[in-house]
């Protein structure tokens, strides 16, 4: 499964990736630390990344020093305080593993001669890249340079080095002729290509010797491009002369040197197997102008091949290349990454069609490429290698089954009975994480005898799927995390899931009364051979092995003493069977929650990668852990593909809260199903039952009953003696299964066997179509399952329905009204748990494609009760016969509500197959279970209250104690139920003033201090008529002071009274009364106090 992950330079900080800074972990030899500004290292001590020691962590970055003199810079050794900036002295360097200034050396990097002055003798190189040497007078000897003994020659060993450097943003890898020079000789330097000449050098004299022996990676592919191919040989040559330069006194050669290796470039492997080979490079590889990832890779393909997977195809085992990479080095580590050779290991397999021709020999070219070096050099390394595979023992006829009440069969060939109830291991891959189990049940209601299949469980990496019909319905993945099951619904009651190995289960379905069963086949792939072990045998070509015990290893033995079993000739290897029952082992079971929510994905480096587009200047891989998924043109499979995620196909793609509301109606149901299941078993087994009494008829007159009936099975008459599929062994369960049930109807199924197996081995064997083309027809328009449910006609392999009936195998009486099990879950869907109830699960018996949903949907009304809002008619969506789903999301009235009143929906909703005949509805409710729940009175209403302890404001359910947007409001349903309260004052935050009170009180203001200015004036003509001046001011409603002239508002309790009960205003604009209050329970939306 692919994840996003933060790339070495950054950490995770909550969901986001954010840049590292000093002081953050960082492993040693990664790029953790290479994304900090300024010169800084990974610590070895502390494993954090730490700035240089002459630079300091400031802001997320390290910035270097500031200093006025040396002494500002700490005193430590070889750094200098330099334009006032602490920097390593010109004759040291900085060490990246340390984050320390020390004195260069032999090999440290240079620009002139004074940086390397510390080693007695050296001088910076004149050839690239530069570094410091031992100068012609001098030779090295433990990291010293000693004094040359004058006029002696000392070649006596030559080799080719190599070694890398960037220069104005290209990445060069350089080869020296390596040789010690002796000062006053000349030399002259040749270069060999698989012992020829490619390149020789004037004759220089010494001081000019060392610049002439290197050549860089483009001189030397511009003298022969095919120094860099596989395998190629490179030598080079230093002939020495005298003082004059004009005699040659001596001559030495180099080994051999290999740029790039390949271990073998032939393979030989079984088919089903793997093979592999190294490729090693020796040549430095890099990119001068990426600071990021920097990359080569080696590309596998076959030339011949059109990957469209109608032949065997060779692939490449990796995770997103057909091939390999090596990492490169960049500007951002050139300084220290290693220059050591690079080996690269791929594994190839034989990747093929389910088919039984196979091709076996193969020729592929393996060349590299790089997109982040452009040079030609990386793009022209070539090789071809042959393959050859060679196949094992016959993969043709190899199919393991369980039909009807379950005869099996292993895939090595070995038939036995199993008539038991449980939960059974069929298939378990030893080397890859996969499984099928089947699950069994009595077939009919009530009895105990005879057993079939009910359900199949399929699990390949992270992804489950179930086809389930114990007890219920359900046919859904249980786990979805690697897209490696590939599921088909090739019909209504036919399904093929294919799994990455190329390994194929197809499961068929078909009634008892009321109980669904079915048979069920699963073809191998050479990838699987001696790989699995279960019901289904090891699949190691070797049939008496296949009874082996699962606890123990050990092989049974089954009793040949049937006298006591109605059917004396069968096998009945029970002690072997029930070793390998899950039905007490609930831990493995694939259906137990803690299992398919925790399955591990599939190992992403065992995924299955083409370059089909090479040819064509194309270097992309092609990479799928399915075998389907990995051709270059698409697979065309009969029927239609059931996507990972419910009804991913019919909308948007499902985001993760979707796929947890499948997984989470998938539980509910599932849990429901899976006990009842168990319940049944056990009370079967607790009875102790072995045998079931046998009808009234003995096995001469079955076989004969079901000789004759197969003579109406066409496809089985027109090849039963031209094609194999074991039609002797058929006839005998057929026959065995009348004798136990005295049932007719297992005729149809036995014949509908036959004619599946016969379409797969027409399907996997090229050469019957070929051979016997009439046959081939007769097969295939005789191949509809059941006989069109006898409501039909077979009209080239398809169904031609008669008047009133429906689906692709005439299976529903249209004028039937489909019988309705459960709405959503138990008649809710609840948004709280992460549902999108956009469009309403149905489950029941009886679906067609063109089902019609009718829809009543009613709202909650002011007293929050459900009230009708409207009808309305669609299409279903349909997923199977007992699977659709009522789409609602855009029905609803959104009509506007008061806040106090609880958001949510109810829909009735009925089905019919014709547009006529409706079914009885039923009810779902879309809510919010979180703090929301329903009851019906005795009205009959359906009413929606609030759970103890909740608010519900602005639409959502908020816990008690629970603050808003400041500390001052809370959620307190004892003081409002669909408000915050505000726990500072008491009152709920959105109180409005009593605007009522206010209107009231103005104008009575304004009217008494109209009476007391009236008053006033009286009193004062009084005075003034008394002729008695006083200056007095009295406002009545306002006090006032001599020394303070603000006038205070004076509250008077007597003059504003309110009895007046306040309106209040929603958020639409509407004025709404509330209702009545007291004596209501806090816990009812409709009777909240707020």
């Amino acid at each position: 499964m692919k994840m996003c992950v933060c790339d070495d330079t950054r950490k995770v900080d909550g969901n986001a990736c954010v840049p590292r800074v000093p002081g953050d972990a960082c492993e040693q030899g990664s790029k953790n630390c290479q994304g900090i500004s300024g010169d800084l290292f990974c610590d070895a001590v502390t494993n954090k990344c730490s700035c240089a020691s002459t630079y300091t962590a400031s802001n997320g970055a390290c910035v270097q020093k500031r200093c006025s003199d040396d002494l500002g810079c700490g005193g430590i050794a070889h750094i200098k305080c330099i334009n006032t900036a602490c920097t390593c002295s010109v004759t040291s360097e900085l060490n990246r593993t340390n984050g320390l200034c020390e004195s260069k050396g032999l090999g440290s990097s240079c620009v002139t001669d004074i940086e390397c002055g510390l080693v007695t003798g050296a001088m910076c190189d004149n050839a690239q890249p530069r570094v410091c040497v031992c100068g012609e007078k001098y030779e090295m000897n433990d990291a010293e340079c000693i004094l040359k003994q004058p006029g002696v020659l000392y070649l006596n060993r030559v080799g080719i080095f190599v070694a890398q450097y960037i220069e104005h943003d290209e990445h060069f890898a350089t080869f020296r002729c390596d040789y010690r020079i002796d000062h006053g000789f000349y030399y002259q330097i040749q270069w060999y290509l698989d012992g020829e000449m490619i390149n020789s050098t004037d004759i220089v004299d010494s001081s000019k010797a060392s610049e002439a022996s290197v050549l860089k990676d483009v001189e030397l592919y511009d003298l022969n491009p095919m120094v860099f191919q596989f395998d190629s040989k490179l030598r080079c040559r230093v002939t020495a002369f005298n003082e004059s330069g004009t005699i040659a006194i001596k001559i030495v050669e180099s080994n051999e040197f290999t740029p790039m290796k390949i271990s073998s470039r032939s393979l030989t492997f079984t088919r089903g197997q793997s093979a592999s080979f190294t490729v090693t490079l020796y040549v430095p590889f890099g990119c001068g102008t990426h600071s990021e990832d920097c990359r080569l890779q080696y590309l596998l393909y076959d030339p011949s091949d059109l990957y469209d997977c109608i032949d065997s195809t060779i692939a490449v085992l990796h995770s997103d290349t057909c091939g390999g990479r090596i990492k490169g080095s960049t500007k951002t580590d050139i300084e220290t990454f290693s220059l050591t050779k690079h080996e690269t290991t791929i594994t190839i397999v034989a990747k093929n069609n389910n088919k039984y021709k196979l091709k076996s020999q193969f020729q592929l070219k393996l060349q590299t490429f790089s997109d982040d070096n452009l040079k030609n050099l990386w793009q022209g390394f070539t090789t071809t290698i042959a393959v050859h595979v060679t196949d094992g023992h016959s993969i043709q006829n190899s199919h393991c089954y369980a039909h009807v009440d379950p005869h099996m069969r292993t895939f090595d060939g070995r038939t036995y009975e199993n008539q038991n109830t449980g939960e059974f291991i069929l298939v378990r891959h030893k080397k890859y994480p996969i499984e099928v189990d089947m699950i069994t049940q009595p077939c009919s209601i009530g009895g105990s005898k005879p057993t079939c299949a009910c359900a199949v469980n399929v699990r390949a990496g992270g992804d489950i799927f179930t086809i389930n019909h114990c007890s219920g319905h359900l046919t859904k993945y249980l786990s979805d995390k690697d897209g490696v099951l590939i599921v088909y619904r090739e019909s209504s009651s036919q399904y093929k899931i294919i799994l990455p190995t190329g390994m194929s289960v197809n499961i068929y379905l078909t009634m008892w009364g009321k109980n669904y069963w079915m048979n069920v086949d699963i073809y191998p792939s050479p990838h699987d051979i001696n790989q699995v072990e279960g019901l289904c045998g090891n699949y190691n070509g070797d049939p008496e092995d296949d009874f082996i015990m699962r606890n123990s290893g050990t092989l049974l033995t089954p009793s040949s003493d049937n006298s006591k079993r109605i059917w004396p000739w069968g096998v009945y290897p029970d002690e072997f069977s029930f070793s390998w029952d899950l039905t007490h082992k609930w831990k493995e079971s694939l259906l137990n929650p803690v299992v398919y929510e925790n399955t591990l994905p599939w190992n992403r480096n065992q995924t299955f990668c083409i370059c089909p587009g090479i040819p064509a200047n194309n270097f992309q891989s092609v990479c799928s852990k399915h075998e389907d998924d990995s051709c270059n043109k698409t697979v065309v499979r009969r029927g239609t593909l059931i996507p990972g995620t419910l009804f991913r196909d019919k909308r948007e793609a499902a985001s993760s809260v979707k796929k947890h509301r499948v997984e989470s109606h998938v539980k509910q149901r599932l849990n429901k199903m899976t006990n009842s299941w168990h319940n049944k078993v056990l009370h079967i087994r607790n009875k102790r039952e072995s045998t079931s009494d046998p009808a009234n008829m003995s096995s001469e007159e079955a076989r004969a009953y079901c000789s004759d009936a197969f003579l109406s099975c066409a496809s089985v008459q027109a090849a039963k003696d031209q094609i194999d599929t074991d039609l002797n062994k058929t006839l005998e369960d057929c026959a065995f299964d009348m004798v136990m049930t005295g049932n007719s109807q297992w005729v149809t199924a036995h014949c509908d066997a036959q004619t599946q197996a016969l379409q797969m081995e027409i399907q996997k064997n090229e050469t019957i179509a070929k051979v016997f083309p009439d046959i081939v027809k007769i097969v295939k328009d005789n191949s509809c399952p059941s006989n069109c449910s006898s409501n039909g006609k077979c009209v080239s392999g398809t169904c031609q329905c008669f008047d009133g009936y429906g689906t692709d195998l005439c299976l529903i009486e249209l004028s039937k009204p489909p019988q309705l099990q459960e709405l959503g879950t138990k008649g809710t869907c609840d948004i709280g748990k992460g549902d999108i109830c956009d469009c309403i699960p149905i489950v029941g018996d009886g679906f067609v494609e063109t089902a019609i949903c009718n829809v009543t949907v009613y709202e909650t009304n002011e007293k929050n009760v459900f009230t009708m809002s409207k009808a309305l008619s669609r299409s279903c969506e349909y997923n199977n016969l007992n699977e659709i789903c009522a789409p609602v999301q855009d029905v609803k009235r959104r009509r506007k509500r008061s806040k106090k009143t609880i958001f949510a929906t109810m829909y009735q909703i009925s089905v019919s197959n014709d547009a006529i005949h409706f079914c009885s509805p039923s009810k779902v409710i879309v809510l919010d279970g979180t703090c929301q729940d329903s009851f019906v009175d005795s009205a009959g209403d359906t009413v929606m209250i609030l759970k103890h302890g909740y608010c519900y404001i602005e639409g959502r359910c908020v816990l008690e104690a629970t603050t808003g947007d400041d500390s001052c409001t809370e959620c307190k349903p004892a003081s409002a139920t669909f408000e915050w309260t505000n726990v500072c004052h008491g009152s709920s935050k959105h109180e409005k003033p009593n605007m009522l009170g206010i209107a009231i009180g103005i104008p009575v203001g304004i009217l008494v201090l109209l009476g007391v200015i009236l008053v006033s004036v009286l009193v004062a003509k009084k005075q003034m008529q008394n002729r008695t001046v006083q200056a007095r001011v009295d406002v009545g409603l306002y006090d006032s002071t001599a020394s303070n002239k603000t006038l205070q508002l004076r509250e008077d309790h007597d003059l504003f009274t309110n009895t007046v009960e306040p309106m209040h205003i929603d958020g639409d604009g509407f004025q709404l009364e509330l209702p009545e209050e007291q004596g209501r329970s806090p816990t009812s939306a409709s009777t909240s106090r707020t």
